[in-house]
């Protein structure tokens, strides 16, 4: 029942259409079994309003409920939730969060997350890291390389940002395009968006059906 739900989430071309109603449907389902997997992907969709009003607190009970049994997804969902850069609170607020974020992002990744790879290395990029008092983009960016080489498109997309600005690393843009390619060629949008503008070669962009897709923050940051 969670790939037919991821199935609808995403939707396949000429095969499913996107349905996030459905994709929760077929969540819930699935949690009701007591599937972690479900149950944290049921929780992000909570969060983010993905096919169901957005409910902070029962998506956190799912994640939480799930990250408590070690689920890596859950562990990864949550954790990148608690080190959002976008939450409008102090950096100085945060740091319960910041270091149960930290915790459970490592876990995920030990557990093969590729997904808790982007948001430790954006931890890093962003100076939360608990203990470090200031960013480190040089361990921000072995984790984006980490994930790039094992197909996260989020790392292939940061690791191409601090390549082509030269965070962490010397800029190397030749590198960089072959990164941003990467990502695009994983229907990752804002990598889509980059290549339609800088045009790279070797690379033909879908056409444009809709508005540009973005990525906001500097380019360090993490935010999907």
């Amino acid at each position: 029942m969670k790939e037919v739900a991821q199935m609808y989430a995403s939707g396949i071309p000429t095969v499913i259409d996107k349905n996030p109603q459905k994709a929760v449907e077929y969540f819930q389902k699935a949690a009701d079994k007591n599937y972690m997997p479900a149950k944290s992907l049921l929780g992000e969709c909570y969060l983010e309003a993905q096919g169901v009003p957005k409910d902070e607190v029962r998506g956190l009970k799912l994640l939480r409920e799930a990250a408590r049994a070690k689920d890596p997804v859950g562990m990864g969902i949550l954790g990148a939730y608690l080190a959002r850069p976008e939450d409008p609170r102090p950096v100085t607020a945060r740091k319960q969060e910041f270091e149960e974020a930290f915790k459970l992002l490592s876990e995920a990744r030990e557990a093969g997350s590729s997904n808790a790879l982007a948001s430790l290395g954006a931890m890093y990029m962003n100076g939360v890291v608990p203990g470090v008092k200031a960013p480190d983009f040089k361990q921000g960016i072995t984790y984006f390389k980490e994930g790039a080489e094992k197909g996260n498109r989020v790392c292939m997309f940061q690791y191409a940002k601090c390549l082509l600005f030269g965070y962490g690393v010397k800029a190397n843009r030749m590198l960089a395009e072959h990164w941003y390619v990467n990502a695009a060629k994983e229907k990752f949008p804002p990598a889509i968006e980059w290549c339609r503008e800088n045009k790279p070669p070797g690379y033909e962009p879908p056409p444009l059906t809709g508005p540009p897709a973005t990525l906001t923050g500097p380019p360090q940051s993490l935010t999907q």
